[in-house]
């Protein structure tokens, strides 16, 4: 990951986006009258300090998730946008041209079918495929072949109906078993096919899951290059491995709450932080605040800018805050760690809200999954693995049972509180002008304007810094300095590095037990 952050940024106009109204979801409540709910503040999550001091306003943002919406801003400065969802139109695939090499006896709907039945969108327990002559045991021996090669979950097999011979296609016993690595791929086409995901009140780890579900494939066949918000309207883009547009397009009929479009294929994957921002459209709702206060406000944000602090969504929406989990990982607290995931949160109404009760009055996993019988979120695969466990207080191995990534946002979570926490003292301490001993990018003015967070497989972004002297502190000012992201491999520069050492006496001692036991939650964090 490029491991440093710019401390200042500049605001950018963004283009206006229509909206329209829905109705208030019950996911968790916004009622902010409710005397015994607390909601996670800014100073809850290290954010204490600020660029200007003129008067606030007030506002309730995300009242309703139609209120946020975001779309994922590419390495090329574009809006990811869902524009064509309509069926894609490639050239012809390596499929369709087998299905010729048996002189085109399978037909265009017949290919249809069996994708929809493969996919499961068909309601039915096996399709018939009629062919011109079923008495030709050497050309149905053919079809059954190309069908078993093309359709690795299928098994067809020959029946007699009303007195001819017929091909039935049904699904293969013990449950359909998708290896993408197994089906044909044309050799000039890109292993990755990118879309655009558009969702709604969905995070973006259940989403992804749902769709790896529905194709019965590994949910790590799936990057993208950054999680959204599960409060909002967001898209984005991601890659699938190896999945032709054809199959992905199919689950629009059965998707609720999201939806895919803009198919292309590309030779390479997307990476987490492959991202140049985000753009946003939010509305506030019950606001109160003088017409003054709001124009000063605005104002010293489009001159000024902003202290770019990770935002609130990085925390999570609930009031056990993600950062909390990523800490309790990183010191290899694995029972505090699962127990913070399922532990129940205030105002939340749903049956993930039912799961988290039960377990916790009862600590019975089997009984509180049955309470989640069709989710594929986070909670559902915690009970899974406790309730798989060889021992009810497996936790390690039940933590290990969520998806790799899912459990790095945890701990990038906590590294971005520490981010958060040494600016907010930093400022406090020092104020807004670069004192000796800064951090300073150098080179490429812009080679790092925006955060880069790296695939944890992947080695880390270098970016080029040198720390500010007495004789070059009056060039810069503090727009131009960059803070570390905290990791066992960072060297902070001495006035911040003290500021950490008292703010998060543990810290050091977690990030290097991360790295003498190799574990995949060590953070790297290099500043050259």
């Amino acid at each position: 990951m490029a491991t440093t952050k710019r401390v200042n940024e500049q605001t950018e106009e963004t283009e206006n986006q229509k909206t329209k109204k829905v109705k208030l979801d019950d996911d968790v409540s916004t009622d902010t009258s409710q005397p015994n709910v607390y909601f996670l503040q800014e100073k809850d999550v290290g954010i204490t300090e600020y660029i200007s001091d003129h008067n606030s306003f007030f506002g309730i943002l995300k009242q309703r998730y139609s209120d946020f919406l975001v779309n994922e801003v590419d390495l090329t400065g574009n809006a990811v946008q869902l524009t064509d969802i309509s069926r894609p139109t490639f050239p012809e695939t390596e499929k369709k041209q087998k299905l010729k090499d048996v002189d085109n006896l399978l037909s265009e709907e017949d290919i249809q079918k069996l994708d929809e039945f493969e996919m499961g969108s068909a309601s039915v327990s096996s399709v018939m495929i009629s062919l011109a002559d079923c008495e030709d045991k050497a050309l149905r021996t053919r079809v059954h072949r190309v069908i078993a090669n093309l359709y690795p979950s299928l098994e067809s097999e020959t029946k007699q109906e009303d007195g001819k011979k017929c091909l039935v296609v049904s699904k293969k016993g013990g449950g359909p078993k998708r290896h993408a690595s197994k089906s044909p791929w044309p050799t000039d086409r890109g292993h990755y096919c990118h879309f655009a995901m558009y969702k709604e009140n969905r995070d973006t780890t259940d989403a992804i899951n749902t769709i790896a579900h529905l194709l019965k494939m590994k949910n790590g066949s799936f990057t993208y290059a950054g999680t959204k918000d599960k409060r909002g309207k967001t898209t984005q883009a991601v890659s699938a491995f190896r999945v032709t547009a054809d199959r992905l397009h199919c689950l629009n009929s059965c998707l609720r709450g999201i939806t895919i479009g803009n198919f292309h294929y590309e030779k390479e994957p997307l990476k987490l932080g492959q991202l140049a921002g985000n753009r946003f459209s939010v509305i506030l709702r019950n606001f109160s605040g003088e017409d003054s206060v709001v124009d000063v406000a605005m104002t010293s944000m489009r001159d000024n800018g902003f202290i770019n602090y990770y935002g609130m969504q990085r925390f999570g929406t609930t009031t056990i805050p993600t950062h909390h989990v990523g800490r309790a990982l990183l010191l290899s607290r694995w029972q505090e760690a699962a127990e913070l995931i399922l532990q129940p949160r205030q105002g939340e109404r749903n049956e993930v809200a039912e799961a988290r009760s039960l377990f916790w009055e009862t600590r019975d996993a089997r009984a509180a999954l049955s309470k989640l019988p069709k989710r594929r979120c986070i909670e559902a695969m915690l009970l899974h693995g406790l309730a798989a466990g060889r021992h009810r207080n497996d936790y390690l191995g039940a933590i290990n049972s969520i998806p790799r990534n899912s459990r790095l946002m945890y701990v990038h979570s906590y590294q971005s509180y520490i981010w958060n926490t040494i600016t907010s003292r930093r400022l406090k301490q020092f104020g807004l002008k670069p004192i000796v001993g800064d951090l300073v990018m150098v080179g490429e003015k812009e080679a790092s304007a925006v955060e880069l967070e790296e695939d944890a497989n992947a080695p880390p972004t270098k970016v080029r810094v040198k720390a500010v002297s007495e004789t070059d502190v009056g060039n810069y000012d503090i727009t131009d300095i960059v803070l570390p992201l905290p990791g066992h491999d960072i060297e902070f520069p001495h006035n911040e590095g003290e500021l950490l050492s008292r703010v998060k006496p543990d810290i050091h001692y977690a990030f290097c037990a991360t790295q003498n036991t190799g574990s995949i939650y060590a953070l790297h964090a290099y500043a050259f």
